[in-house]
Protein backbone atom coordinates (compact mmCIF):
# COMPACT_ATOMS: atom_id res chain seq x y z
CA UNK A 1 0.00 0.00 0.00
CA UNK A 2 1.57 3.94 -1.32
CA UNK A 3 1.68 6.06 1.67
CA UNK A 4 0.53 9.59 0.41
CA UNK A 5 2.46 12.84 2.76
CA UNK A 6 0.61 15.56 4.44
CA UNK A 7 3.60 18.25 4.66
CA UNK A 8 3.56 20.71 6.57
CA UNK A 9 4.92 24.04 8.58
CA UNK A 10 4.65 25.65 12.36
CA UNK A 11 4.50 29.22 13.25
CA UNK A 12 4.04 31.55 16.30
CA UNK A 13 2.25 34.46 16.05
CA UNK A 14 5.08 36.47 14.54
CA UNK A 15 5.59 33.66 11.57
CA UNK A 16 8.85 32.48 12.87
CA UNK A 17 9.33 28.93 13.10
CA UNK A 18 7.87 26.57 15.99
CA UNK A 19 9.99 23.87 16.99
CA UNK A 20 8.54 20.37 18.88
CA UNK A 21 4.65 21.37 18.38
CA UNK A 22 2.69 18.34 17.98
CA UNK A 23 1.09 16.75 14.88
CA UNK A 24 -1.41 14.29 15.28
CA UNK A 25 -4.73 13.34 12.81
CA UNK A 26 -8.10 13.74 15.06
CA UNK A 27 -10.06 12.46 12.21
CA UNK A 28 -9.68 10.64 9.02
CA UNK A 29 -11.94 8.43 6.40
CA UNK A 30 -10.24 4.84 7.39
CA UNK A 31 -9.42 3.64 10.94
CA UNK A 32 -6.12 5.10 12.60
CA UNK A 33 -3.79 4.88 15.29
CA UNK A 34 -2.94 7.27 17.77
CA UNK A 35 0.20 8.70 16.50
CA UNK A 36 1.77 12.12 16.53
CA UNK A 37 5.11 13.56 15.56
CA UNK A 38 7.14 17.13 16.28
CA UNK A 39 7.72 19.92 14.39
CA UNK A 40 11.42 20.01 13.95
CA UNK A 41 13.38 23.13 14.00
CA UNK A 42 12.31 24.69 11.31
CA UNK A 43 8.64 23.87 12.28
CA UNK A 44 8.58 21.36 9.79
CA UNK A 45 6.46 18.35 9.82
CA UNK A 46 4.92 15.47 7.56
CA UNK A 47 2.55 12.96 8.18
CA UNK A 48 2.34 9.38 6.39
CA UNK A 49 -1.60 8.51 5.37
CA UNK A 50 -2.62 5.08 3.87
CA UNK A 51 -5.66 6.30 2.04
CA UNK A 52 -6.59 9.53 -0.19
CA UNK A 53 -9.56 11.62 1.58
CA UNK A 54 -10.18 14.50 3.96
CA UNK A 55 -8.49 14.40 7.04
CA UNK A 56 -8.57 16.63 9.83
CA UNK A 57 -4.74 17.83 11.74
CA UNK A 58 -4.17 18.92 14.81
CA UNK A 59 -1.34 20.51 16.23
CA UNK A 60 -0.83 21.87 20.12
CA UNK A 61 2.88 23.02 21.37
CA UNK A 62 3.45 24.49 24.85
CA UNK A 63 2.50 28.22 25.30
CA UNK A 64 0.35 28.16 22.56
CA UNK A 65 -3.39 27.67 21.86
CA UNK A 66 -3.86 24.37 19.76
CA UNK A 67 -5.46 24.16 16.27
CA UNK A 68 -7.00 22.36 13.91
CA UNK A 69 -7.34 22.43 9.77
CA UNK A 70 -9.01 19.85 7.44
CA UNK A 71 -7.12 18.90 4.74
CA UNK A 72 -8.46 16.52 1.22
CA UNK A 73 -5.55 14.37 0.51
CA UNK A 74 -5.55 13.31 -3.01
CA UNK A 75 -2.68 11.73 -4.92
CA UNK A 76 -1.86 14.35 -7.36
CA UNK A 77 -1.82 17.37 -5.03
CA UNK A 78 1.19 19.01 -2.69
CA UNK A 79 -1.06 17.61 0.42
CA UNK A 80 0.54 20.71 1.81
CA UNK A 81 -0.72 22.76 5.98
CA UNK A 82 0.50 25.71 7.64
CA UNK A 83 -0.54 26.91 10.69
CA UNK A 84 -0.18 29.78 12.93
CA UNK A 85 -0.60 29.04 16.53
CA UNK A 86 -1.06 32.23 19.10
CA UNK A 87 0.72 32.37 22.20
CA UNK A 88 -1.35 32.07 25.41
CA UNK A 89 -1.25 35.14 27.65
CA UNK A 90 0.57 34.82 30.92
Amino acid sequence: MAVTLIRGRVLDENKRPLGGARIFITSAPVPMPDIAQLSDAQGAFSLGVPVPGTYRIGVAAQGHDRAERELTVTADSKNELEFQLRGKPS
